[in-house]
């Protein structure tokens, strides 16, 4: 995990390589309860 980006093997792409998945949208979904999630 790095630079906000969570590098993905191609196990966890389904077969399709490696590629980044941004973490900032696993967060982003916290944010609308409430702050009750951390």
């Amino acid at each position: 995990e790095f630079g906000g980006f969570k590098l993905l093997s191609t196990e966890e792409n389904d077969g399709r390589g490696l590629s980044l998945k941004p973490v900032i949208e696993v967060e982003g979904g916290c944010g609308s309860c409430g702050g009750g999630c951390h």
